[in-house]
């Protein structure tokens, strides 16, 4: 399925309210930058329920202080994700990628529903039914 917009350069938009992202391999502090002054942007324009499935298995190569900055983005958008976030799904067959993930979260643990996967389709399943459930 063709994206229909992409939100910076880690973000598209797969359908109405299942967004993907997807970090780039060889992440650098001003693309992260971008990312977060697009994806936040979209973010405080939405004010519909939405669903993100992040394809997280290049997230290893993420430092500590771009966690930190992960962290900061999810503590500045906690009221929005506590409205409108419906789910992440999170994919990520690596247990190093699990872990690194878990690091930003005991950061800031997330105020939205989300769930590890190794299937991006699965991913995609689970997400797809919250939306139409309205969870």
């Amino acid at each position: 399925m063709p994206a229909r917009k992409r939100i910076g350069p880690f973000v598209r938009v797969l359908e109405e309210g299942l967004l993907e992202m997807a970090f780039d391999a060889e992440m650098t502090d001003a693309l992260l930058e971008e990312h977060i002054e697009a994806f936040g942007g979209f973010c405080e324009r939405n004010r519909s329920p939405m669903a993100l499935v992040v394809l997280a298995g290049s997230m290893l190569r993420i430092s500590a202080r771009q966690r930190r900055r992960l962290a900061e983005f999810e503590k500045r958008f906690e009221d929005h994700d506590r409205r409108y976030g419906v789910g992440v799904a999170l994919v990520a067959s690596n247990t190093i990628v699990r872990g690194l993930i878990t690091a930003v979260f005991w950061l800031k643990p997330p105020v939205y529903p989300h769930r590890f996967f190794a299937d991006r389709d699965e991913a995609l399943a689970w997400l797809r039914e919250r939306l139409a459930s309205g969870a």
